[in-house]
Order: structure tokens, then C-alpha cells, then sequence
């Protein structure tokens, strides 16, 4: 126990929190809190740690909404036109009808 320990009316444990996230579920963390007095102690919760884990929400949102977008970008990008084995169908189909044509509306030798 240090001097600047002595001071203390609370010790809070453990000194680092963690929380168990999950998007749209509520988040818990044990601790216990140690009153260093022989008298009552007042205090309220730190309002810091639930500005942080709203944050944290939502950057997690802020940071689905971008995946589902350059998702949705990316399929747009997939789905721009023709395949090139179909474009590669259609030609070879082209040229062979353009042939079959060609040879059935040849004029005959005169030979």
C-alpha cells in the first residue's frame, strides 16, 4: 500500500475493467468496490465508462454500415454486364450462322 493509497476513501478491483461485447446486448463487468474508511462512503458510477462503450457501439455500427456498403459496391461491380463466357458464345454462334449464311447464298459455279 503506497501514500497516495493511504488517501483513498475506495479502492475499486479489479484495477482493469472488461466488458463482453455484443451488439444490442447490454454489457456487464464485475468489480467490488472497498470502502478504506471506518466511516460511510458516498459515490456514483463513473459515467465515463458508459460514454466509452456507446462509442464503442457506435463505431462497431458506423463500422457495419461501411462493410455492407462496399459489400453492395462490390456486387454492383460483379454484375456490370455480360459474362465472358457468354459474350464468347454469342460470337462463336455469330460467326457460324454468319458462315452457314454466307455458303447458302453463294451463287453456284458455272462450271
Amino acid at each position: 500500500m503506497t501514500a497516495a493509497d493511504a488517501n483513498q476513501l475506495i479502492s475499486v478491483q479489479p484495477n482493469d475493467l472488461k466488458f463482453l461485447f455484443e451488439l444490442d446486448k447490454p454489457s456487464f463487468c464485475d468489480l467490488h468496490v472497498m470502502n478504506n474508511t471506518d466511516n460511510h462512503v458516498a459515490f456514483k458510477t463513473i459515467q465515463h465508462l458508459k460514454d466509452e462503450r456507446d462509442a464503442a457501439v457506435r463505431q462497431t455500427v458506423q463500422l457495419q454500415q461501411e462493410l455492407d456498403f462496399l459489400k453492395r459496391q462490390r456486387k454492383r461491380r460483379n454484375d456490370s454486364g455480360f459474362s465472358f463466357v457468354f459474350a464468347s458464345f454469342v460470337a462463336v454462334i455469330g460467326i457460324m450462322v454468319g458462315y452457314l449464311l454466307n455458303r447458302s447464298f453463294a451463287s453456284p459455279s458455272t462450271e
